[in-house]
């Protein structure tokens, strides 16, 4: 039904229609839907007596759905199971993910990300699950608050700013530049954008992409 998923106003008026002896195309016609959908929603959400009732449906139609949210990506059975077993041996999500086609190669169903699983783990703890408990713990890569720590080395021979000779902060003398990217809409293009700390004087040039070495080619071609 629309979105998927028919109001109760639709279903409603389904009954009357067939009990009138309308065909499915007229109903469909009427409804905006295709005639395969009214066929579908007939034969999922029959009464206890084989016939159709709009208000039946409705609540049968909301039971399934909710059934189908809590069984989330793991609804599967056979990959609910390997999942779960894997789990409780101390694979990660990611583990999982890349073993899956590896031990299944012919059968799709048994596919799922890494991503996924970790929403499925959150989601469980969240509910009051324990699933979260057999993940190894990770240690966490801490940073200070000057960006010292575990990524402070990923620029080599870089200076924190809080490092810098009393003169350069004084702004005291001439020839010490400060860069920095300034990214357009969209997060793809950028300038870099080069400041002499005392005279202010600008460079710029345009980074058609916002790698380091696209930079580092921009910075190279406005110094020379």
């Amino acid at each position: 039904m629309r979105d998927q998923h028919g109001t109760v106003e639709e279903r409603a008026a389904i009954a009357p229609m067939r009990m009138l002896g309308w065909t499915l195309r007229q109903i469909a016609r009427t409804l905006g839907r295709a005639p395969r959908t009214i066929s579908r929603e007939l034969r999922r959400h029959p009464d206890p007596w084989g016939g159709y009732a709009g208000y039946w449906a409705h609540v049968d139609a909301h039971r399934r759905r909710q059934q189908t949210l809590r069984a989330g990506p793991l609804g599967h059975p056979p990959l609910a199971a390997y999942v779960q077993a894997n789990l409780l041996a101390r694979w990660s999500p990611e583990q999982m993910a890349h073993r899956l086609p590896l031990d299944f190669p012919r059968d799709p169903t048994l596919r799922i990300s890494h991503q996924t699983l970790d929403h499925w783990i959150a989601t469980d703890r969240a509910g009051g699950g324990v699933w979260y408990r057999c993940l190894r713990p990770y240690p966490r890569r801490h940073r200070t608050r000057d960006g010292s720590g575990p990524r402070a080395s990923r620029l080599n021979g870089r200076v924190s700013v809080t490092q810098r000779h009393a003169v350069v902060a004084r702004r005291g003398r001439v020839g010490e530049w400060e860069g920095d990217p300034l990214v357009g809409r969209g997060h793809s293009a950028a300038l870099a954008t080069h400041v002499e700390r005392t005279s202010r004087v600008l460079l710029a040039a345009t980074v058609p992409r916002r790698t380091a070495a696209a930079v580092h080619q921009a910075t190279c071609r406005v110094f020379r």
